[in-house]
């Protein structure tokens, strides 16, 4: 149910596509090269993350935690599933997801990184059909990029209320008052993979590609 604590064994058996609860598999297909599941991260900007964190402001992190809540169930009216019954080459809205949340802290490096990973698995109920599908995957994409903007757009408005002030950046916002060289200070992972990243480029004297950076992080 919605809220509830995931347990280790039902979270292993989504990932072999099996019911959490009977174990019997879940959706139709079964290949080996499956998509098991998609990442949804809400990641607060940096000012956000060294307030919570090193100033232990747990309003902040309720605050994380409501607005990606909310960005969940936006990204969740976007699930759907294709039809191919009788000669229909089409996709149905399913509305509905199954996955578990974890929220972290810091980030790789140890600096304050809030941020909560959604694992979705790669399945949603067709209600007409009454059965288990695969997700519809390039809508699935195109949602979670609508979903990060909501939950940041979200995450603003819920600061704004509990009285911080915030300023646009290129890539969202931060908060007010929170200087440049602190926020650079505490952004050893950002460095780490910009220095990479950099290392690459110059090895292959070209410009990365958005899934060669993705590798050379990982």
């Amino acid at each position: 149910g919605k809220g509830a604590q995931v347990t280790r064994e039902a979270f292993l058996r989504l990932c072999d596509n099996q019911h959490p609860g009977t174990g019997k598999q879940l959706t139709q297909l079964q290949l080996s090269g499956r998509r098991i599941f998609f990442d949804f991260t809400c990641s607060a900007p940096k000012s956000v993350s060294i307030l919570a964190v090193t100033m232990e402001d747990e309003r902040i992190v309720a605050a994380h935690q409501a607005a990606a809540a909310f960005a969940m169930k936006e990204l969740e009216t976007f699930a759907g599933a294709r039809v191919r019954k009788a000669g229909a080459m089409e996709d149905r809205m399913t509305g509905n997801l199954v996955g578990a949340s974890f929220m972290h802290t810091s980030s790789r490096a140890l600096d304050p990184q809030l941020h909560t990973h959604f694992t979705l698995f790669n399945a949603t109920f067709d209600q007409t059909e009454a059965r288990w599908k695969a997700l519809q995957t390039s809508a699935m994409f195109d949602a979670i990029h609508f979903g990060t903007a909501v939950y940041r757009n979200e995450l603003a408005k819920q600061l704004h209320r509990i009285g911080y002030q915030t300023r646009a950046t290129a890539h969202g916002f931060e908060i007010e008052g929170v200087e440049q060289t602190l926020i650079e200070r505490f952004s050893k992972r950002s460095q780490q993979r910009n220095a990479a990243v950099a290392r690459e480029e110059t090895r292959l004297k070209r410009k990365l590609t958005n899934d060669e950076v993705s590798h050379v992080v990982h």
